[in-house]
């Protein structure tokens, strides 16, 4: 069965406006975190939506996943934005996979 993963940054708008320079390092580190993260898991990102990704495990441990990234989030010094909280939510259904 498949596991449809989304994400996204808690008050990112507020964040970009409060602290313009530093957000993009911010959401550059937040990318490789979940990119390392769900890789490991055994899922795959299909989709950047801003701040937020979209992923598919099709196999591997999405559970165990969100997990691990809530305790990196949690543990990463983010300097002067002090605190980067991702929203995150699991879904599993049959699916029918188009393309790549």
């Amino acid at each position: 069965m498949t596991v449809f993963f989304f994400t996204d940054i808690e008050g990112s708008t507020e964040k970009w406006e409060k602290y313009r320079d530093q957000m993009s390092g911010v959401l550059n580190r937040h990318d490789e975190i979940m990119r390392e993260t769900i890789g490991r898991h055994g899922g795959c990102i299909v989709k950047h939506t801003g701040d937020g990704i979209f992923a598919v495990f099709e196999a591997g441990d999405p559970i165990q996943c969100v997990i691990d990234l809530q305790k990196q989030f949690f543990k990463e010094p983010w300097g002067a934005v002090k605190e980067v909280r991702v929203r995150m939510a699991l879904h599993a259904g049959e699916a029918e996979k188009r393309g790549d």
